[in-house]
C-alpha cells in the first residue's frame, strides 16, 4: 500500500474522532467541568471483570470511544466543558457486554439527563458551562425477579392530557420521569395542545409528571387520572401563586400497555384566568418629533389573543399619538405587560405610565409591566423612542505589490450624507489605519422609514500615483444590499445602525503625463 498525504489525513481524522479517554476512579470529579461517563459498580461476579464500551457523540459526530470496568469513570470527555453555552451530547453504551442488560441510567445533576433509553443504551445529556456532569450506566445479567404474581416493569404508555377551561388556548409543556431511564425534559419536554392528550412511551410503574410554569395568565385547577385511583395518594402538588417554575405535579401508577388506546391517563385541568380586565392606552413619543411624528409602531399585550389566529393581537400606534382605549386581560396581581415589536430604525429609550395624572411605577423597558389602576378611567403607558444612528469608519489598505510605491502617503476621504452637495465629514488617514467615527447619521430620514444614504469618496487629483482597487462596507440597513462602487473612487450605501466600516484598497498607478 502506498501512503500518500490524503491517506495520512484520513487516518488522522479517524484517530481524532475516536479519542481514547483516560479512566478515573468512580466518583472522581472533573477539574474545570465537563462530561464524565461511569459504569456503575456491581456485586454481580459475572460482571466484575467485564469491560463496557461507550461512544460519545456531539452534533451526530463521535468525539470519544472508550471502555470502562464496573465502578470506574472516564475523565472529562474532550471538548465537553460547555464553555459559554450549554452543550448537548448523546452517550451510548454498547449493549450485551458479558450477557448484561442496562438496568438504569442516572445523572448528576439529575436535570442534565434529558432522555434515557434502556433499550438502546442511549442517554441524551446537557452539559452546562463549567459544570461537572456525570452519567452512570448500571448493568445486570438478569432483571430482578418480581414477587409472585407481579410481572415486573413492562413497556407502557401514559396519556398526558390538558383539559381547558374558560376558553384557554395554546399548549402546555410537561416534564416526565419514570425512574426507569425514560426522562422527558428540556428540549425533550412533552408539548400538549389544550383539549388534547399526548401519548408518551414509558415503563410501567410510578411516573412523575410535572406541568411547567410560571402561569401569569392561566391557573392549574386540579389533576386527576383515568382510571380513577391511579394517582399516588398525597403526590398532587399545585402552585397557587402562578410564579413558580413548576405549575403542578403528581405521580401516577402506569399499567403495562402495548397501545396508547389502553394507556393510563393523567389530566391537568387548566383555566384561562378571568381575574378581570382593565383599560389602557398606549402612547408613542419620538425624539425629533418634527421629522418622525407619524411613524407607525406596533405593540402586543400579554394574554390578549386574537381568537381567529391564536396569536397575540397587534396594535398600531403612530408616533405623536395614542391608541384608542384598550380593554385588556389582567394578570394575577392586576398587572399588564406591553411589548413594542422590534423596529430596525428605532430603539426604546424610556417608558412611563400614569393614571388620572399620577405616575404609575413600571418594571422593565421593553417589555414593560405595570398595574392597571382600577379607580381611573384608564392607565396610560408611553413609549419614547429615538432613531437609531450609524457611525462611519473609513479604513485604508494597500494592494500587495504596491506598498513600497505608496509608503508614507496620506489619503483623504469625503463623506456625503443624503445627497449633500458638500462633504458632511472629511477624514485623512495613512495606509493600514482607520479614521475615527464619523457621525452620527440617523438611519432613516422621514416618517415613511426611507433609509438614509451615505457616499464615501476618496479625493483624487491629476498626477496621483494611486487608484482605488476596491471599496466595500460591512454593515448596511436591514433589507438593503451591500453595494458595489458607483464611481471609480466612491461607494454609496444605506447605513446600518452601529458602526459601518468602509474598507478601501488602493494600488499603485503610474501618474498621467
Amino acid at each position: 500500500m502506498t501512503w500518500d498525504g490524503k491517506a495520512f489525513r484520513r487516518l488522522a481524522a479517524v484517530v481524532t474522532i475516536f479519542a481514547v479517554v483516560p479512566l478515573a476512579p468512580a466518583g472522581a470529579s472533573a477539574n474545570g467541568g465537563g462530561l464524565v461517563v461511569c459504569a456503575g459498580a456491581t456485586s454481580d461476579p459475572a460482571l466484575s471483570g467485564v469491560t463496557f464500551q461507550y461512544t460519545v457523540k456531539k452534533n451526530q459526530k463521535a468525539v470519544a470511544s472508550f471502555g470502562l470496568l464496573p465502578g470506574s469513570c472516564s475523565t472529562p470527555v474532550s471538548g465537553s466543558t460547555g464553555i459559554g453555552t450549554a452543550t448537548t451530547y448523546v452517550v451510548r453504551e454498547h449493549l450485551g457486554a458479558g450477557g448484561s442488560s442496562i438496568s438504569a441510567i442516572t445523572a448528576a445533576p439529575t436535570s442534565a439527563l434529558n432522555k434515557g433509553n434502556l433499550d438502546t443504551g442511549k442517554a441524551n445529556m446537557t452539559v452546562q458551562p463549567g459544570a461537572t456532569t456525570t452519567v452512570t450506566f448500571a448493568n445486570a445479567t438478569a432483571p430482578p425477579v418480581p414477587p409472585a404474581g407481579d410481572p415486573g416493569p413492562q413497556p407502557a404508555f401514559v396519556l398526558v392530557c390538558v383539559d381547558g377551561r374558560n376558553d384557554l388556548a395554546g399548549s402546555v409543556n410537561f416534564n416526565l420521569d419514570d425512574h426507569q431511564g425514560h426522562v422527558y425534559s428540556g428540549q425533550d419536554a412533552v408539548v400538549v395542545p389544550v383539549d388534547t392528550c399526548q401519548p408518551v412511551g414509558v415503563t410501567s410503574g410510578t411516573v412523575d409528571v410535572a406541568e411547567l410554569g410560571p402561569q401569569p395568565s392561566s391557573q392549574l385547577l386540579s389533576i386527576y387520572s383515568v382510571p380513577d385511583g391511579a394517582l399516588v395518594p398525597g403526590s398532587v402538588q399545585i402552585d397557587s401563586t402562578g410564579q413558580q417554575g413548576i405549575a403542578g405535579s403528581a405521580q401516577v401508577v402506569v399499567s403495562p400497555s402495548t397501545s396508547a388506546l389502553h394507556a393510563t391517563e393523567i389530566h391537568f385541568v387548566v383555566q384561562r384566568l378571568a381575574l378581570g380586565v382593565g383599560t389602557i392606552e398606549i402612547c408613542k413619543n419620538v425624539l425629533f418629533p418634527k421629522t418622525y411624528n407619524g411613524t407607525p409602531f406596533f405593540f402586543t399585550v400579554d394574554g390578549d389573543i386574537d381568537p381567529q389566529t391564536g396569536d397575540l393581537k397587534q396594535f398600531q400606534v403612530a408616533a405623536g399619538a395614542c391608541s384608542f382605549p384598550l380593554l385588556v386581560p389582567l394578570g394575577r396581581d392586576g398587572t399588564v405587560t406591553v411589548t413594542e415589536l422590534p423596529n430596525p430604525a428605532f430603539g426604546v429609550v424610556s417608558v412611563t405610565a400614569s393614571a388620572a395624572g399620577d405616575p404609575v411605577p413600571v418594571t422593565g423597558t421593553n417589555p414593560v409591566t405595570f398595574k392597571v389602576v382600577p379607580t381611573a378611567s384608564e392607565t396610560e403607558v408611553t413609549f419614547t423612542n429615538a432613531v437609531r444612528t450609524a457611525f462611519i469608519k473609513v479604513c485604508k489598505l494597500i494592494e500587495p505589490g504596491s506598498e513600497a510605491s505608496l509608503a508614507g502617503q496620506m489619503f483623504t476621504f469625503d463623506v456625503y450624507v443624503n445627497g449633500a452637495q458638500s462633504p458632511t465629514f472629511t477624514a485623512t488617514i495613512a495606509a493600514n489605519t482607520c479614521s475615527g467615527l464619523l457621525g452620527p447619521v440617523p438611519v432613516v430620514t422621514d416618517v415613511n422609514g426611507t433609509p438614509a444614504t451615505v457616499t464615501v469618496a476618496e479625493e483624487t487629483n491629476a498626477g496621483d500615483n494611486f487608484a482605488v482597487a476596491s471599496m466595500s462596507v460591512d454593515n448596511v440597513f436591514p433589507g438593503t444590499h451591500n453595494p458595489s462602487p458607483v464611481t471609480s473612487n466612491g461607494i454609496t450605501f444605506n447605513p446600518g445602525p452601529g458602526t459601518d466600516v468602509v474598507m478601501t484598497v488602493n494600488r499603485y498607478s503610474k501618474p498621467a503625463t
